[in-house]
């Protein structure tokens, strides 16, 4: 019995690879699009469209589409992660990616995967990704009515 069972864990191993490099972009962000589109149809629109078109262009390497195709895979994975972070997500990625000078690649994904990956700060990732376009692309740490908090002149 117990060979038996190992033979049929090896038979079904050997079906089993792992994927080798970034998904056809295409279909990927259509999936991703279909996941967005009930909450924000011009979120799906721009996947579609123009995130797509980007995602074949020169500055998006095989490795860094991979690791947003799986990053964006394992966030999705838990149930309270909603499009709408998503969308943040791939935003602050795509600015990332290519924005000339741009160097927080690394470090914002392994902030990323730190908060995904412990169940306690899980909550905090939502508000993470919503500030971190903003962040990037202006230094906005915080925009609100009372005040403006701002990262200036940092290196």
């Amino acid at each position: 019995m117990k060979w038996g069972l190992w033979a049929v864990c090896l038979a079904l191993a050997g079906g089993v690879q792992a994927q080798e490099g970034p998904l056809p972009v295409g279909p990927w962000t259509a999936e991703v699009a279909r996941w967005v589109e009930p909450v924000d149809a011009e979120a799906a629109r721009w996947l579609r469209k123009d995130f797509a078109e980007e995602l074949a262009a020169a500055p998006w390497t095989p490795g860094r589409v991979d690791t947003l195709q799986r990053t964006l895979e394992v966030l999705r994975e838990d149930r309270t992660f909603k499009p709408a972070s998503g969308v943040r997500y791939l935003k602050t990625a795509a600015f990332l990616a290519t924005a000339p000078g741009s160097t927080g690649w690394s470090a914002w994904h392994a902030v990323v995967a730190n908060l995904a990956g412990k169940k306690t700060w899980r909550k905090a990732l939502p508000d993470f990704l919503a500030i971190s376009q903003p962040f990037f692309q202006q230094g906005v740490l915080s925009d609100r009515p009372q005040a403006v908090w701002r990262l200036e002149g940092a290196s």
